[in-house]
């Protein structure tokens, strides 16, 4: 399949600045299954200078400089991406969740994978949250079918409300609460995957 994806964002200022730097994550990865056949990105103002990379996740960044005063800035993507077909597992028939914590501590990329499985100022590795992801986490229950279960049960147990919770809302709260909005339930989610040892 051939995607194409077209991004703008703008923003105005209160008061024209003098100068700007900006990263932007906007071109589509390069994954096995996903190739980049046409990427284009403008700017209004143009950069002064701009700068192309990776950040720590391998995912594409531009560095953008501007050392004039302007008012606003545009920034217009247009990328071609084809996606191959990807046929994922049954649930039932992936490692047992036990077995890919161990991996992922072992793996040749060990290091990469260890710094997920620590706790993170929005998603630590709260005692409450592990004992609520556990209750899916039999011993030797393959991983697919233990997060569809954990994911299940935050849908259940946990209340859509925009009001409970700000975007610096505490999982043990969340938890308390019953309640908050997606980057709550990710995070609790997040959490309890952390305590049990998953990156």
């Amino acid at each position: 399949m051939t995607l194409r994806v077209e991004h703008v964002t703008e923003y105005e200022y209160a008061s024209r600045v003098e100068l700007a730097a900006h990263m932007l994550h906007l071109r589509p990865r390069e994954l096995p299954w996903q190739r980049v056949l046409h990427y284009t990105m403008r700017t209004d103002p143009a950069p002064d200078k701009i700068g192309w990379g990776a950040d720590h996740f391998g995912n594409a960044v531009a560095w953008l400089f501007l050392d004039r005063a302007h008012g606003s800035l545009r920034v217009a993507t247009e990328a071609v991406v084809a996606v191959d077909p990807r046929v994922f597992p049954r649930a039932g028939e992936t490692l047992a969740w036990e077995h890919v914590a161990s991996l992922a501590l072992r793996a040749a990329h060990a290091r990469q994978v260890a710094e997920f499985t620590f706790g993170s100022a929005m998603a630590p590795a709260e005692p409450e949250a592990r004992a609520y992801a556990e209750a899916s986490f039999a011993p030797g229950r393959p991983l697919l079918a233990a997060l569809l279960d954990l994911m299940g049960r935050i849908h259940r147990d946990f209340r859509f409300d925009p009001e409970v919770t700000t975007i610096s809302t505490p999982v043990q709260r969340v938890l308390q609460l019953r309640a908050g909005v997606c980057q709550d339930f990710a995070h609790l989610m997040i959490a309890g995957l952390r305590g049990l040892g998953l990156p």
